[in-house]
């Protein structure tokens, strides 16, 4: 950590999901007390919630503060909750949230705000959220296509090799094979074959 504390810095900080679970990004942006950009970042988070990744923004850009030292500052933010909840206006239900707020509470040092502002006020973290998501999803579609179905080695589906076991054990119990597997394949995976459906 240096020497000396920066004062009146700036943090901007966005997150992204699209999907809301999905492909989620972080960006943070942080400004000197003459407003020059010292620090910018886009970074893909994998599959993420919306609130997740906005405070794995926070995070980001309060890792660089406390790398660089800076003490005196504020965090701008265009999301409600995030900036609530780091204000101590608003409770933290979900579990996942609450470790997020504890870690970015952690690295808070000196006299930090945190203020909400518009979206439109935060574009320029907000294009970096935007970026990484547009890159990875064109890397996505430039990836080798998946094999056909036919180019693959045979194997039974999930489905068929449940009822299999479940004709085995209808013979095995001395029953109507057909008939009886048939009903506890039915009872067994009606629900699974109902989720394939619509997967």
């Amino acid at each position: 950590m240096m020497g000396w504390a920066m004062k009146n810095w700036v943090g901007f900080f966005d997150g992204g999901s699209r999907g809301n679970p999905g492909p989620a990004a972080a960006g943070a942006v942080l400004l000197d007390d003459r407003g020059d950009v010292v620090f910018e970042e886009g970074r893909f988070l994998g599959r993420r919630t919306n609130n997740e990744a906005e405070y794995e923004a926070l995070i980001m850009l309060l890792e660089e503060v406390d790398r660089r030292g800076f003490c005196k500052g504020v965090v701008l933010g265009d999301s409600r909750l995030v900036i609530s909840q780091m204000r101590g206006e608003w409770k933290i239900r979900e579990p996942r949230l609450r470790a997020l707020a504890e870690r970015a509470r952690s690295l808070v040092r000196g006299d930090v705000r945190f203020e909400w502002i518009p979206r439109k006020d935060n574009d320029h973290a907000d294009d970096l959220v935007n970026e990484v998501l547009d890159r990875e999803e064109e890397r996505g579609r430039s990836a080798p296509p998946r094999p056909d179905r036919g180019e693959l080695p045979e194997e039974k589906e999930e489905w068929e090799c449940r009822y299999m076991d479940c004709l085995a054990a209808g013979y095995a119990a001395g029953t109507n094979g057909t008939a009886e597997s048939l009903r506890a394949f039915d009872r067994i995976d009606r629900d699974f074959l109902c989720r394939e459906q619509w997967r």
